[in-house]
């Protein structure tokens, strides 16, 4: 499995996730923060980073009420 094949499997698993008790799940705010990096015309690089962020969520369990 590719490395982007990864990434998507873990968003497909479990993206849909709340993003520790906002109002979006994980999938989108990955996606908010790749779209505003991209508004403020970063690097495909700096937008890809801001997309995976986070994966390490998508990764480990963590405790919803993390703060």
């Amino acid at each position: 499995m590719s490395v982007i094949e990864e990434v998507f499997s873990l968003y497909g698993a479990r993206g849909s996730a709340a993003y520790f008790g906002e109002a979006v799940s994980m999938t989108e705010h990955a996606l908010q923060a790749a779209h505003f990096a991209e508004l403020d015309g970063a690097r495909a690089s700096i937008i890809a980073a801001a997309l995976l962020h986070d994966i390490g969520h998508l990764i480990a369990t963590v405790p919803d009420d993390i703060a």
